[in-house]
């Protein structure tokens, strides 16, 4: 049989590993301090208490500044993905006029072959 230091220990380990929420922990650890009926441990569930608030506040903070993180990488990368797709369907756009010109030629020659040109004038732009 595990002692109670053991078993708290364990306790911790499952909240860090994240098995368990910090609500079940301190229930968990709640009623290992019942069923021990040891005022010795009363100051050891004290410490614990504290250890998992500090684990609580470290974890609230992680999370607040991945968050700003995050953020700030939207606004960073969000014009530029505006940029990058406003260029893609504008030559996507192109393509299709090139197309569908050649298309229009085509038929007013009876000419069955579609040919693409290229723009060369819009690939030395780049």
């Amino acid at each position: 049989m595990k002692g109670i230091k053991e078993e708290r220990i364990m306790v911790l380990g499952l909240l860090q590993e994240g098995k368990i929420t910090v609500e079940e922990a301190t229930k968990l650890l709640e009623s290992l301090s019942i069923t021990s009926g040891m005022d010795a441990y009363a100051c050891e569930s004290h410490d614990v208490e504290e250890k998992i608030n500090k684990f609580t506040k470290s974890v609230e903070h992680f999370a607040k500044d991945a968050g700003s993180k995050i953020s700030c990488a939207y606004r960073t990368c969000e014009p530029k993905v505006k940029s990058g797709l406003k260029t893609a369907l504008e030559k996507t756009a192109s393509a299709l006029n090139r197309a569908s010109e050649s298309l229009a030629r085509s038929l007013e020659n009876n000419d069955v072959e579609v040919v693409i040109e290229e723009d060369n004038n819009h690939n030395e732009e780049q």
